[in-house]
């Protein structure tokens, strides 16, 4: 609502989840842990993509404090140097049909 109304807006959080929210200009974040403003560039330089990849990153490095694995031996630096996440959101749309194999019953 704050951004259709064109107001600037600060999300005050020290969850980096948050950061793929960040919009130059519109939607910035305030670590009070850090007492630091955080706008696309801090997101680049703490995950190597813009705000828009940074749910991809996590999603392939993992975050142990959300409890999602990730890709056993890729970490942020990997991901976001990857075509990995571009890849990701080239296919978010497609669906294929994964076969089972025929495995005999015992």
């Amino acid at each position: 609502m704050a951004r259709e109304s064109g107001v600037r807006t600060t999300i005050v959080s020290s969850d980096k989840d948050l950061m793929q929210l960040v919009v130059d200009g519109e939607i910035e974040l305030f670590d009070t842990m850090k007492n630091k403003r955080i706008a696309s560039a801090e997101v680049m330089e703490r995950f190597g993509v813009p705000p828009s990849k940074v749910v991809e990153v996590q999603a392939l490095a993992g975050d142990s404090t959300d409890n999602v694995p990730g890709v056993r031996g890729i970490g942020v630096k990997t991901a976001a140097d990857s075509s990995l996440p571009s890849a990701i959101g080239r296919s978010a749309g497609t669906r294929r049909e994964v076969k089972q194999p025929n495995v005999a019953k015992p």
